[in-house]
């Protein structure tokens, strides 16, 4: 992912806050694969619930139907992301559920950058597509099923902080050598 589109989309959903809470975001994690059996590019956690992102910078029209059937520009995906996706989300609430003690649904989203999306009426599947544009909106929408208490938001940042290590190239924010 560009590096420009890489940092809006953490900007973003950083500086979410949704009344007087703010919601903890973890980017790219470099032992998420081990842990989950597969890589999530950004990880929210807030009081309206737990979120999984994968980012795809896909262009023209993507789609959800179905039973989480997505198309791009009207051409079946046959890449099967949004699959993977959502096992990964699901062993993620799998590994809060055993770290925090903490039962929650942690909801499967892909964002596209680069295109338009839409989710056909009837779509019965845990996956939702967003754009960066509306992403942020998304995420501070409260969902009876998914909303958390200041202590579960605490609780899973600091039991996820604790089990994955932050990629180290994703930018120290130390000073450069000779300028402190």
């Amino acid at each position: 992912m560009p590096a420009d589109l890489f940092a809006s989309l953490l900007t973003a959903a950083q500086t979410l806050t949704v009344g007087s809470r703010a919601v903890n975001v973890t980017a790219d994690f470099e032992q998420v694969p081990v842990v989950i059996g597969g890589n999530i590019d950004h990880i929210v956690v807030g009081p309206t619930g737990v979120f999984a992102l994968e980012t795809k910078n896909w262009k023209g029209h993507v789609s959800l139907s179905g039973p989480g059937i997505l198309t791009v520009d009207g051409k079946h995906d046959n890449t099967k992301h949004g699959k993977a996706i959502l096992g990964r989300a699901l062993n993620l609430k799998r590994k809060i559920e055993a770290l925090s003690n903490i039962s929650t649904f942690v909801q499967a989203v892909m964002v596209f950058p680069l295109a338009s999306v839409s989710v056909e009426q009837g779509t019965r599947c845990n996956l939702d597509v967003q754009t960066l544009k509306t992403l942020e909106d998304y995420l501070k929408r409260p969902s009876p099923s998914r909303t958390l208490t200041p202590h579960q938001v605490t609780t899973i940042t600091r039991d996820l902080n604790a089990l994955f290590k932050p990629n180290s190239d994703l930018g120290d924010t130390a000073s450069p050598k000779g300028t402190e």
